[in-house]
């Protein structure tokens, strides 16, 4: 069963497909790559779909076994909340966060790491719509 986060899973790949097209037709026009207007384009489509990239290849789209959704910012919030009523947060939960946000910093405790991860994926969030 897809979640919620499996439609907007669904929705980023579209985007990415349209970005390549995009990308593809700016390539095959033949265009003066040395007006700046050609080159601003290329690099902000390629941006655009490397910000995508980043977020499909992080973002896990089927629920887990337990049926727990699997968005980076649902992972994180149950972390902090397992922490703020004194509980240890599930190993799968952790796992999935250091593959959302990268490895965490030795010293940095994981409720730190939650924000973190959150303010990434808020940030890569925006950065996407902000390229489209």
């Amino acid at each position: 069963m897809k979640t919620a986060g499996a439609a907007g899973q669904k929705d980023l790949k579209l985007a990415l497909e349209m970005l390549e097209k995009v990308a593809d037709i700016v390539w095959n026009a033949g265009l003066n790559l040395s007006h700046q207007g050609v080159q601003e384009l290329a690099h902000g489509v390629a941006e655009a779909r490397s910000a995508l990239s980043r977020m499909l290849g992080a973002i896990p789209v089927e629920p887990d076994a337990d049926g727990r959704s699997m968005d980076p910012m649902k992972i994180a919030l149950r972390v902090l909340t397992a922490l703020a009523v004194k509980t240890s947060p599930d190993p799968v939960d952790l796992d999935a966060m250091v593959r959302i946000g990268g490895p965490k910093a030795e010293g940095v405790g994981w409720d730190e790491f939650a924000c973190e991860t959150l303010q990434k994926v808020l940030g890569d969030r925006a950065a996407a719509r902000q390229l489209l």
